[in-house]
Formats: structure tokens, C-alpha cells, sequence
């Protein structure tokens, strides 16, 4: 009985800790390396951050080259470069584009494929292709779906159809099965790019009406029942760090943290080779290969 109170006390003292600390002390002991690669312990982790203070915890990660960046480090006045932008070599698996991220996994672009990589972790996956990732006019996203306890990804293109009209045709992969399938997709107003996740769904910048009435809207896509849903108004949210400043991409190679009550900013030191795409993710121990133990 000792024991196990013992080790309830750890588990709960472990799962309050970020995610390099918890990294390190995997090699405290064989106990401590399994208990911290289980799953199960992951979960309780990320509802810890979430219920708490995820804002510690999150980063932004950008494509072309491949680098993560704290921005909160900058804000505190880092001046190691190494600090502020991390690299991350992923080999032959180097992206070149950003399909979204959920509870600290990215989804990337690569060649022949997509990769769900952790940053925080440096483990990877890598997935079969769709049939529709080399298509133009494509879109994806990558989020979670509670009810099934699964993560999943959407590709979808649209086609020239017989009487001239668009035609989108999707495909869904979900992390547990690694495999993809045709899911109907119909009446869907024109959205490209990546989606953003949040509470269940993935979602896109739409322009929604007729004629004079055309305004910008967002339109979600249920990933419980895997079909877009009515579109809403666009709400006026402005994004911070936690001192009040505000990260911009400018362009596609300038990324700047800007101070609105002096109007003074400071660069990032971030490298470019093309188009760069970036998203916020937030450091976790989710593992890619859910309900595959390693």
C-alpha cells in the first residue's frame, strides 16, 4: 500500500513538470523512463496543462528550414539565439509545409507523404499518402476527436465537375487505424490552406454569402461526424504573449515580436529558404503512434 501511495505522490508531482524537465529524468531509472513514456501518463499531463497554464508551454514552429520558437523567451530578454530558435533535422523526412498542429503534434508536409512529429519529444511518424496530396486547390487539417480517443487527418481537394462547377472530394486519416478513406463532402464553400483546431473541430477563413452580402466567415468541420457545419461570424480576438506584446509573420521570412504601448519590436532569428508557414504548438508527451504501444 506504501508503495503505490509513493508512486501516486510521483505521478502527480511528474505530471506538473514541463516537458524537457520530464526528458531528462527519463534517465533517473528504468521506473521513471517507463512511467514517463506511458500514454496514459502523457494524457494526465497534457489535462494538467490545459487545466492550468498552458501558455508556458507553448511554441510556434515554422517550416523551410524547420525551427521552433519560444517566443516567451524573447519577451523575457534572451539573447542566446540558440534559446530563442531551436532546429530540428528530420533527415531525408525535411518538410516543406505545415498541416496543423493538436496537443503538441505537428502534422508536416513531406515528400511522398505526411509526418505527425512531437518537437518537444523528436519522435516522428510517418504516414502513407493520400491520393489527393499532390492536387492543387487542396486544404487539411489535423485535430482530435474525444469521442473515439483519436486523432485525425483531413486532405481534401476540389475538382472541375462535368457542368464547370467545383467539386471537393476529402479524405480522413485517423492516427489509430493509419489508414486512409473517402468520406462524402458536399456544399462546401471554398477554404484551402491548413485548419485550426479548437474543441473538437478543424477550421478555415471562408468568404460566405452573395453578391453585396459576401463577408468573411469561419466554417468548422466536425471531427465527430466528419462534415462542415453552418458557418459563424469571425470574432474580434487579438492574440498576446503574457506580457502584452504580439508575434507577427511578416511576409515570408520576418517574424517580429512587436510592444504596441512603444511601437518598438525585436526580430527573431529565424532562417528562410522558401515560402514559410508556422502554427503554435504546445510542448507535450503525446506520442504519434496512439494506441500503438512502443
Amino acid at each position: 500500500m506504501a508503495e503505490s501511495v509513493t508512486e501516486d505522490i510521483i505521478i502527480d508531482i511528474l505530471s506538473r513538470l514541463p516537458v524537457k524537465s520530464l526528458m531528462r529524468f527519463k534517465c533517473v531509472s528504468k521506473r521513471w523512463r517507463s512511467l514517463i513514456s506511458d500514454q496514459h501518463f502523457a494524457k494526465l499531463h497534457l489535462q494538467r496543462l490545459i487545466l492550468e497554464n498552458i501558455a508556458p508551454s507553448q511554441k510556434i514552429i515554422k517550416s523551410n528550414p524547420l525551427q521552433t520558437i519560444d517566443y516567451e523567451a524573447l519577451d523575457n530578454g534572451e539573447v542566446n539565439d540558440h534559446v530563442v530558435v531551436e532546429s530540428h533535422d528530420l533527415g531525408r523526412d525535411e518538410p516543406w509545409g505545415l498541416a496543423g498542429s493538436c496537443h503538441g503534434l505537428v502534422s508536416l508536409a513531406v515528400d511522398d507523404g505526411l509526418l505527425v512529429y512531437n518537437p518537444a519529444t523528436r519522435e516522428s511518424r510517418r504516414l502513407p499518402t493520400s491520393e489527393l496530396v499532390a492536387e492543387h486547390e487542396f486544404f487539411h487539417g489535423f485535430g482530435y476527436n474525444s469521442a473515439t480517443d483519436d486523432y485525425k487527418i483531413v486532405c481534401g481537394a476540389f475538382f472541375k465537375a462535368n457542368d464547370g462547377s467545383k467539386e471537393c472530394v476529402s479524405d480522413i486519416l485517423s492516427l489509430r487505424s493509419g489508414s486512409w478513406r473517402r468520406v462524402p463532402c458536399k456544399d462546401v464553400p471554398k477554404v484551402d490552406g491548413f485548419g485550426i483546431y479548437l474543441n473538437g473541430a478543424l477550421h478555415w477563413l471562408v468568404n460566405h454569402g452573395s453578391g453585396n452580402g459576401i463577408e468573411q466567415a469561419i466554417i468548422p468541420f466536425g471531427l465527430a461526424m466528419e462534415t462542415f457545419e453552418e458557418a459563424i461570424p469571425i470574432p474580434k480576438v487579438e492574440a498576446y504573449t503574457e506580457s502584452g506584446k504580439i508575434v507577427f509573420q511578416i511576409d515570408v521570412s520576418e517574424m517580429i515580436l512587436f510592444n504596441p504601448e512603444d511601437g518598438t519590436y525585436k526580430n527573431y532569428p529565424i532562417e528562410e529558404d522558401d515560402n514559410v508557414e508556422s502554427t503554435i504548438y504546445v510542448e507535450t508527451l503525446v506520442s504519434p503512434y496512439v494506441g500503438h504501444e512502443q
